[in-house]
């Protein structure tokens, strides 16, 4: 009793319950930091250490020393009846309360405020330890499945095969990859297979590492014998530890799949392995050789539901062309129908055998044969693998064919954070970025995709794309359409779109060159661009002739119809354009017509057309509706504020405010550089009213100047050998002087 007196009269204890607070204080800061993969994991316990070395220190100092206003002073030379120097004990308290308001607030900080992403976690390629070739595919395979197994854990977010491929064998640190990956935790493996006189074995060593400061967290080995149940129980074992390790929670039916032993044949799984390696690989024996593996592992074991499901995903893959990213030939009818069949009956079956399996409504998605029945089928394959990058891609796709863009780019950036490695991934959604106007992040997406696969020329047409209607740079369109075609040279699209971009340089020679090449590639496409190329190089009658060839092969095409619709209002055919447009355009000819981006060019024809009729009020309002729409800039401040205010010029001309038109085109190249198909454009009876006018005159001028330096940085690309060779088209200085009047 006497020494708790003494104590609490140094105020030992007070100084302990002091030390105590802030100590936890500072552990929960901690632990804040590394949550936030700001500190590495090793903090945590050096700074336990440091605060459990220093107690003892701090209650030994309170027992010798006093804190007073004047400084420390020994306890013998305190008063300890007056103690007027003495730090009031209030005060004391008051510091305490302090320290534990504060640990309170770090403590609600960490559980409710912080909003973070579920722990990210890269399982790199498994390192074959025995340098036995013929085991790699066994290495590969099993490097698939453990991730498939791990990804299937919905509390983590686990980086997809693909983008971790690329560091095989790789030079890179933890530390690197972890930052080009976007993930706060690697999973590095080694893998095995031994021969014994008692039978094959498996070895696997396995750890688990902070990525960003290399930091071991969790490592173990384990040596089994080559069994399909062991491997999928040191799967399991990995998989519990890497979540617990990371304190996510595992649910009831992650716990009941863990657990689930897919096969008990090691033969089959052996060959389910060779497939999963050879999977989704655009390549088609390589294809085939996937699809033969997945069929063998289904013989030797026809109850082994992920080989059914693997199947049908697989013949998806070889079956259907991507519509972005086309890989693959084209299969055969017969063939087709042969595998799609047996793709059906892969699902039926591997369903029936675990109705729970993500794999296999993936693939029920992929194969089915309405928009309805592949969201249902792809919606549950999220809800029972959210890790799997392909659902998210093939359902961006649909959405973005749907026009449901701002969706489909919601998805495409999940499948892009899942596999940050995939550059068709990129690829994708540029595209969609770009249709949904965002155009500074489809520009950073399309030039990663570059970075990640050099050999892609899709990214390329959509960097054009973005050059020529957003920034009027025909110049740099030129050399991104160059660098698609060296790619790709047998690509018709890109080789019109060269065509077209060179004619509106008025680069006659080069124009005539690449058209006559996109001739020979595909004879009967291609009839638009076409249209635009001899539009200007100067040829309506024979732009005329492909836009009526055009027409007819597809009598609804609002392109045709608005490009026939021009061209009899040029040539003053009225009656035939307005006939054809309400008989085969009626959503143009509403009368509480409603315009929008998709109609405004078949409106505004319309609104001339009627014009021209004598229909002056009905034109009117119509016009006014179509500026309405522009002044609203639906097309996107940042892609085509310019292309806007072109058309807003366009519209103002027609509706006699012609001052106004003048400002607008003034505008129109503060920030942009040449409207595309802008000699035609410039020199059609539209701009009659105005073609007097100095500010029009100063205009063509402009553009002229603009055209002639555009050419001239081609030229100089080609010279200094910065423009990709064009194999397979003709050479353009030897065209004769006849062949350039076509």
């Amino acid at each position: 009793m006497a020494l708790f007196s003494e104590l609490k009269r140094r105020k030992v204890l007070r100084m302990a319950v002091l030390y105590l607070a802030a100590a936890w204080l500072i552990l929960q800061v901690a632990g804040v930091l590394i949550d936030l993969n700001v500190a590495p994991v090793s903090i945590g316990p050096l700074t336990f250490r440091i605060l459990a070395i220093g107690f003892p220190i701090a209650l030994l100092l309170e027992w010798f020393f006093e804190f007073t206003r004047d400084g420390i002073k020994r306890q013998s030379e305190v008063d300890r009846v007056e103690s007027p120097d003495r730090l009031d004990g209030r005060m004391v308290d008051f510091v305490i309360i302090a320290i534990l308001t504060a640990a309170l607030g770090v403590f609600a900080f960490d559980r409710w405020w912080i909003v973070s992403d579920r722990p990210s976690l890269a399982i790199l390629p498994c390192l074959n330890l025995a340098k036995d070739a013929a085991a790699e595919s066994f290495v590969m395979g099993l490097h698939e499945d453990l991730l498939t197994n791990t990804a299937a854990i919905k509390g983590l977010r686990v980086i997809s095969r693909t983008s971790v491929d690329q560091y095989r064998n790789t030079d890179m640190t933890i530390p690197q990859i972890g930052k080009e990956l976007g993930v706060n935790h690697l999973l590095e493996c080694g893998v095995q297979r031994v021969k014994t006189p008692t039978g094959d074995r498996v070895r696997v060593n396995a750890q688990l590492i902070q990525a960003k400061f290399d930091d071991h967290l969790w490592a173990e080995a384990y040596d089994r014998h080559l069994t399909a149940e062991n491997l999928f129980r040191v799967q399991e074992d990995i998989a519990r530890a890497v979540a617990g390790t990371l304190k996510v929670q595992l649910t009831e039916e992650e716990e009941a799949r863990l657990e689930t032993v897919p096969t008990e044949n090691t033969a089959a799984y052996e060959a389910y392995l060779r497939g999963r390696a050879r999977a989704f690989v655009p390549n088609v024996e390589v294809a085939r050789q996937a699809m033969a593996d997945f069929e063998e592992a289904i013989e030797l074991d026809p109850k082994f539901a992920l080989a059914h499901a693997e199947l049908a995903a697989q013949i998806a893959f070889y079956t259907f062309s991507q519509p972005l990213m086309t890989v693959m030939p084209s299969v055969e009818e017969a063939e087709k129908k042969e595998l799609l069949s047996r793709a059906q009956q892969a699902i039926t079956t591997a369903l029936d055998l675990d109705e729970a399996l993500g794999a296999a409504f993936y693939a029920m998605g992929a194969l089915g044969d309405t928009s309805h029945a592949k969201k249902l089928a792809w919606d549950r394959a999220l809800e029972l693998d959210p890790n799997y990058d392909r659902t998210y891609v093939e359902y961006a796709r649909l959405l973005w064919g749907e026009q449901r863009v701002d969706k489909a780019v919601e998805l495409q950036q999940q499948a892009v954070s899942l596999c940050p490695g995939c550059a068709s991934h990129y690829t994708e959604l540029g595209l969609y970025l770009l249709d949904a106007l965002r155009v500074r992040e489809a520009e950073a997406a399309l030039n990663r995709a570059i970075e990640l696969d050099a050999g892609l020329a899709k990214p390329h047409q959509y960097l054009a794309a973005i050059a020529w209607w957003a920034r009027g740079r025909s110049d740099e369109t030129t050399l991104h359409l160059r660098k698609a075609y060296a790619l790709s040279p047998t690509d018709p699209t890109t080789t019109g779109l060269i065509a077209v971009v060179y004619s509106d340089l008025n680069a006659r020679n080069e124009a005539l060159a690449f058209l006559t090449r996109a001739e020979e590639l595909n004879p009967e496409s291609l009839l638009g661009m076409r249209v635009g190329v001899y539009l200007n190089l100067g040829n309506p009658q024979k732009a005329r002739e492909y836009v009526e060839r055009w027409h007819d092969r597809d009598p609804v095409d609002i392109w045709a119809l608005g490009w026939l619709n021009y061209f009899d209002l040029e040539e003053g055919r009225i009656g035939e354009a307005l006939e054809r447009t309400q008989r085969l355009w009626p959503a143009v000819t509403l009368p509480d017509l409603d315009v929008d981006e998709t109609k405004f060019w078949g409106a505004f024809n319309y609104a001339l057309l009627l014009r021209e009729n004598g229909q002056n009020e009905k034109a009117e309002e119509i016009l006014r509706k179509c500026l309405l729409l522009l002044e609203a800039n639906p097309f996107g401040a940042e892609y085509s504020w310019a292309m806007g205010q072109f058309h807003r010029a366009r519209t103002l001309v027609a509706l006699g405010r012609h001052d106004e038109a003048l400002a607008a085109l003034e505008s129109s190249h503060t920030d942009y550089h040449l409207p595309p198909f802008r000699r035609e454009f410039l020199n059609s009876l539209i701009w009659d009213p105005i073609r007097d006018r100095k500010e029009f005159q100063r205009f063509l001028e402009y553009v002229d100047e603009e055209t002639r330096k555009q050419l001239a940085r081609v030229r100089e690309l080609e010279r200094n050998g910065e423009m990709p060779p064009a194999p397979g088209v003709r050479d353009w200085n030897k065209i004769t002087a006849a062949e350039q009047h076509p």
